[in-house]
């Protein structure tokens, strides 16, 4: 499945690529005319939960040059909100000198 959206902040068009197959898929987010997506998150879904696991995320911003990784899990997820169990992880990097904001 795939879909196109517009960032109101930006004015950019973005493509976003849904694969599923079976219980288990890939969510790929990638600025149009780029190669590299800002966000790409591999799931798998079960009766008991739904994980993302080694997700990636990046900025395209020249002043927040941020990327990372993420990690979620629901569980409990069909059995309604007051139920669930949520957890993660986000990872974040920073680029330029010694992880230091760069100014110019």
């Amino acid at each position: 499945m795939q879909g196109t959206f517009e960032f109101p902040q930006t004015a950019e068009w973005i493509d976003a690529e849904l694969e599923w197959q079976h219980n288990r898929g890939q969510l790929l987010v990638t600025p149009r005319g780029e190669v590299e997506p800002i966000l790409d998150l591999p799931w798998e879904i079960t009766p008991e939960r739904i994980t993302i696991s080694d997700g990636r995320w990046r900025t395209r911003y020249e002043a927040y040059p941020l990327r990372g990784r993420v990690a979620l899990s629901v569980g409990n997820w069909q059995q309604g909100t007051e139920q669930m169990i949520v957890s993660g992880r986000l990872n974040v990097l920073t680029e330029g000198m010694p992880g230091r904001a760069m100014r110019y």
